[in-house]
């Protein structure tokens, strides 16, 4: 799958935009200018939880929503196996999407020719509750351009989660720290892993059964065995069943021991060291390289991956940035790429990749756009 364009209202310093989005496209413009806004934007539209942080007043346009004011989010998204709607149940029915057709950058409601291209638009909206004091958001079907108020449940058809899967959209974020690495903890690694084979549950059982009954407890060392006695006889004296306290590593679940496992790095004859404690550099090509573990994964198994990559020169030098970037583009069937160095794609215009500058401008001014793929105006 691949995402045509985006229309985006009153998300933070956007007021109405409009983003037509190649293959292969980069986002080039300074700090400010909205690269960030439009990759949150889809991670709104199709990310899973934790892509972007919970919204607040200040995502509105102008930082003062009014109770009419909605953030809407709009995007066209295409790429399907083939232009028969029939053929895409799931999305195209009864109850789901409407069948539209892609055509020389815009929409129509009927095909013409075989060069037009089966479409569904999907839509994310945002209200402030003045009552709640909190951001109610939806995912739906944007089947009406008429849609003024997609919370009116009646006007709309919900977007079901289970076909994000099918979207495959993925980010490489500009945080790239310790907490985003290779550890169960991070959801992006369980989404790897489930994709890659599923969680080993006969070692995390084995691990659990270690933990729980540990060969040398800690709490009969004698530096703190007199506390741990007198505590537990006083227990004995106040509950009952006769409870002696223990001190474990963790809470001894699977889910805690999950959490706990924390990734280490050795290298030739050096002592192993975890993640947080080796440089930036190394953290951020972790997390690279497994969403492209991930990609490769679903190019297999005949399933859509979409990558958004945030300002990927981070940390990382120019020669391993070009060389990631072009298998990026090589395993995604749709990159979307915002950076301050434009040079560094270079090695990916062999795949079509298409620039766009992005200006800078007022966060209380409107940005509009026209509809020429990748240009995007204040």
């Amino acid at each position: 799958m691949r995402v045509k364009a985006i229309d985006i209202r009153n998300f933070r310093g956007v007021q109405c935009a409009r983003v037509i989005l190649p293959d292969h496209g980069a986002l080039v413009g300074p700090n400010g200018a909205g690269k960030s806004t439009l990759v949150d934007a889809l991670s709104l539209a199709f990310g899973r939880n934790r892509l972007v942080r919970d919204l607040t007043e200040h995502d509105f346009f102008g930082s003062a929503p009014g109770r009419d004011m909605r953030i809407m989010i709009v995007v066209t998204l295409g790429g399907f196996s083939s232009n028969d709607p029939n053929d895409h149940p799931a999305w195209i029915r009864t109850g789901r999407g409407v069948a539209k057709w892609w055509r020389s950058g815009g929409l129509v409601p009927e095909p013409v020719s075989e060069d037009d291209e089966l479409c569904v638009q999907v839509g994310f909206a945002a209200r402030f509750d003045f009552d709640d004091l909190e951001v109610h958001q939806i995912r739906y079907f944007h089947d009406d351009e008429d849609t003024e108020d997609p919370f009116d449940e009646a006007a709309v058809k919900r977007f079901p989660r289970t076909l994000l899967n099918e979207v495959g959209f993925f980010v490489l974020p500009t945080r790239r720290t310790w907490a985003s690495t290779i550890s169960f903890g991070s959801e992006l690694f369980r989404k790897a892993v489930t994709t890659l084979g599923g969680v080993p549950a006969d070692a995390v059982r084995n691990q659990l059964a270690r933990l729980r009954d540990p060969a040398n407890p800690m709490e009969v060392d004698p530096a703190i065995r007199g506390l741990i006695d007198r505590l537990s006889d006083r227990m004995c004296q106040l509950v009952p069943g006769q409870p002696r306290l223990q001190l474990r590593l963790t809470a001894t679940d699977s889910e805690s021991l999950l959490k706990a496992l924390v990734p280490h790095f050795q290298g030739d004859e050096g002592p192993s060291l975890p993640a947080g404690r080796h440089g930036t550099g190394l953290v951020s090509l972790q997390t690279l390289a497994l969403l492209l573990e991930i990609g490769r994964a679903r190019k297999e198994e005949g399933k859509s991956f979409i990558l958004a990559l945030e300002e990927p020169e981070l940390h990382v030098p120019p020669g391993l940035q070009r060389r990631l970037l072009g298998e990026a583009v090589s395993v995604a069937d749709q990159t979307i790429c915002t950076t301050h160095a434009p040079r560094v794609l270079q090695p990916c215009s062999t795949h079509g990749t298409s620039y766009c500058l992005v200006s800078a401008g007022s966060s209380s001014r409107p940005r509009k756009t026209t509809a020429t793929p990748l240009r995007y105006r204040c």
